[in-house]
């Protein structure tokens, strides 16, 4: 029986050095450059635990481009290549979204707010017209859910009018919200009377 023996080599004030992928290891320093750009243009917080999420996600694309070290690539996306910034947002960002998800704040829009604003429609003492904003929106299941209940309780045939606003700091999961396809499992995460119809 043979074993397999690896070591671990250490970077740049003793952490782990990244895995052999021709890009050189993460320093302290460069870490701490894209936590205060992610945070101050994304609003996501990358603590020392998020590091190995950070260089995991990043490394391909430094390969892809060419780079060898996170400090040219850093330099990319804020001096020489703006737009990269996207892509960067883009693979940093957990998308995490289904049908009907956190399903108290639903039973607190269906339950208190809805009957609320049909009755001061029906008092004058608001418009028939209902504006909603889904930050965050990921690839789309939350504002659809949304959008679901809002026809169900305020249907344009009563004179309602309802508009619905996704937006998110990623463009790939923004196209894939535009499209508004999903895999059939989601489905089961729709209540049945929504699924039918």
């Amino acid at each position: 029986m043979s074993t397999a023996l690896s070591r671990l080599e250490l970077g740049a004030a003793g952490t782990p050095a990244a895995p052999c992928t021709g890009v050189r290891p993460i320093t302290d320093e460069e870490f701490g450059l894209f936590q205060t750009l992610i945070r101050a243009e994304a609003g996501i917080n990358l603590t020392e635990p998020k590091r190995a999420l950070l260089v995991g996600r990043l490394t391909r694309r430094l390969r892809e481009l060419g780079l060898d070290d996170f400090g040219a690539y850093y330099r990319r996306v804020t001096v020489e290549d703006p737009a990269e910034r996207v892509t960067m947002f883009d693979l940093v960002s957990t998308n995490e979204t289904h049908f009907f998800r956190e399903p108290k704040h639903f039973e607190f829009l269906t339950d208190r707010l809805f009957p609320k604003w049909k009755a001061d429609a029906a008092a004058g003492a608001r418009t028939k017209r209902i504006r909603v904003w889904s930050a965050a929106c990921s690839t789309g299941e939350e504002p659809y859910t949304l959008a679901m209940l809002l026809l169900d309780y305020f249907p344009p045939s009563s004179g309602w009018s309802v508009e619905i606003l996704g937006t998110d700091i990623s463009t790939r999961v923004l196209a894939r919200a535009s499209a508004a396809v999903w895999p059939n499992d989601r489905a089961a995460e729709i209540p049945t009377p929504y699924l039918k119809r």
